[in-house]
């Protein structure tokens, strides 16, 4: 996961312990390795979801970047 997610192994650890504390993922250790699941398949769905939602608002606020850009400069009264 840290190669697919890009974060450090401590920050990583953090994000799944809050995920296990509210029921999202369940974890379960053989030997030295730990596996984690989703808890409820529906959280798959609703991550999806969010990413939609963000993709969304992402280009929206490109949109109105673009748009802002498109401004004819103001330049300042001497």
């Amino acid at each position: 996961m840290l190669t697919q997610t890009g974060l450090e192994a401590s920050h990583l650890s953090q994000h799944l312990s809050v995920l296990r504390r509210y029921g999202l993922v369940v974890s379960e250790r053989r030997a030295s390795v730990v596996y984690y699941r989703l808890a409820y398949p529906q959280v798959a769905d609703l991550l999806k979801v969010a990413r939609q939602l963000l993709d969304q608002l992402l280009h929206a606020s490109a949109d109105q970047r673009a748009r802002a850009d498109e401004l004819p400069s103001i330049s300042s009264a001497r």
